[in-house]
């Protein structure tokens, strides 16, 4: 697995966007922030970070996004995706990206894995941002 980071607010959307519309009603946060971002790019306090994580063959497994102040947003995962490994990755990467994002907005399938205690502490990643 691999986090593919970008700066690029259309490219991301274009990469992302389908992986986002199969599960258009779980997803319409991000696709709306995705639009948003579009429109009104400088609107926020610090440049977003937009991540996706992909397995392998370069199938996206997990999408996340922030738009300073607010908080990160994760997508559902991917079919077969190995939840706590993805979930370790991008919160890490998210966490160094942008100096510490500690609250997460997510479906509570995402949610609950990372509030419980000790849940991501093998990767040590999600323990590191939380506290």
């Amino acid at each position: 697995m691999r986090v593919q980071r970008s700066t690029d607010v259309t490219a991301f959307a274009e990469r992302v966007s389908p992986f986002l519309l199969a599960s258009e009603a779980e997803h319409c946060l991000q696709l709306g922030l995705l639009a948003t971002l579009r429109a009104t790019i400088g609107d926020f306090s610090g440049p977003p970070y937009l991540a996706c994580l992909e397995d392998d063959g370069g199938e996206i497994a997990l999408v996340a996004l922030r738009t300073p102040p607010y908080n990160l947003v994760f997508s559902q995962f991917a079919r077969g995706a190995n939840v706590e490994l993805a979930l370790s990755i991008l919160a890490h990467d998210a966490f160094v990206a942008t100096v510490g994002a500690p609250v997460v907005l997510a479906l509570d399938t995402i949610a609950k894995p990372i509030s419980e205690p000790g849940s991501l502490a093998a990767h040590g990643a999600w323990n590191n941002a939380s506290h």
